[in-house]
């Protein structure tokens, strides 16, 4: 059967992507809306997956084994935040978590009707940070109807909906994170980019060197990826602009990637999230996600405008985390 899923990935990738997620467990805590249990309808039709939909009761029964688990990770999260977390023991966002962390499922997705700063809370009180990050982010994958001018036909943005204004080190998390992430999900080389108003010193502003120090930072953890910044992103897309803005010499490791960039860190959420929404809506690009990265385990966020289309797509890119490519 031809999945309606992805269609706009090309078929080696898409069916690479959907292989995996077959046969996985999922778990949506908002059980009780329409488009869940069309979403839990789908992705058992055409991946194969067993989903379970929490509703407030089921989670209610559960209150006590949360609150058990919340207080596990008190030392990770401060006894402050664990008391918080506390609170919402018999939330279905909460118990969901509950069963990520003992292993129960695979991967969550919630936000259809809660807001994001729920689902993040629940997120962190019920799993956790990865070891390697200091926060929680999420990005975008963008596919696009025609190439860019570098090759590339889906790039990934971040972060498009959770840290407001970034500091140095969450944006070299941010980049970490993408690039791992946009990797897992093609199969495909992350060259990364840092982008800004400024390439490579053209300016000097506080905004432009974050952005480099960024990039620096990235490199520091990630030496055998591509990376660039900070760049604009007529540089980070175009080979042609790249040559003429860049100075790289042939002993440059990166100079083959000049201009094909496919992982672009924003510098704020105003400009991620503006950016993908304008390429959606203008150049009629597929736009899937958010998704949450940096969670000790995949726990995913959508909007609430979100169709039972989009939760699919969402949960298959968060199963795939779930292990490495």
């Amino acid at each position: 059967m031809t999945s309606t899923l992805f269609e706009a990935l090309h078929s080696e990738a898409r069916s690479r992507l959907l292989d995996r997620v077959r046969g996985k467990r999922l778990v949506l805590p908002e059980g009780n809306d329409e488009r869940c249990q069309e979403a839990a309808a789908l992705l058992k039709k055409e991946c194969g997956l067993s989903v379970q939909l929490v509703t407030p009761e089921e989670a209610s029964e559960h209150k006590e084994a949360v609150r058990a688990g919340i207080e596990s990770l008190a030392q990770s999260v401060g006894k402050k935040a664990s008391e918080r977390f506390l609170e919402g023991a018999a939330d279905p966002l909460f118990y969901a978590g509950h069963l990520l962390r003992k292993g129960d499922c695979d991967a969550v997705v919630a936000g259809a009707v809660s807001e994001t700063a729920q689902v993040l809370r629940a997120v962190l009180a019920t799993v956790g940070l990865a070891k390697d990050t200091s926060c929680l982010t999420s990005v975008m994958l963008m596919a696009l109807k025609s190439e860019t001018a570098g090759g590339q036909k889906v790039l990934c943005f971040g972060d498009s909906g959770v840290i407001p204004q970034p500091s140095i080190l969450q944006l070299s998390d941010i980049g970490v994170l993408a690039a791992r992430a946009f990797e897992n999900w093609l199969g495909e080389q992350a060259v990364t980019a840092f982008l800004s108003f400024a390439t490579a010193g053209s300016a000097r502003h506080s905004l432009v060197e974050a952005m480099r120090e960024a990039r620096n930072a990235f490199s520091e953890r990630e030496p055998l990826r591509p990376v660039f910044g900070e760049v604009q992103f007529d540089v980070a897309v175009e080979p042609q602009v790249a040559a003429r803005k860049l100075k790289g010499n042939v002993d440059d490791p990166w100079l083959e990637w000049r201009g094909k960039c496919n992982v672009l860190v924003f510098p704020d959420l105003n400009s991620g999230n503006i950016c993908y929404k304008a390429v959606e809506r203008l150049a009629g690009a597929a736009a899937w996600g958010p998704i949450v990265l940096g969670a000790a385990r995949p726990y995913a966020d959508l909007s609430r405008g979100c169709s039972a289309k989009d939760i699919a797509h969402v949960a298959c890119l968060a199963l795939c985390l779930a292990e490495p490519a």
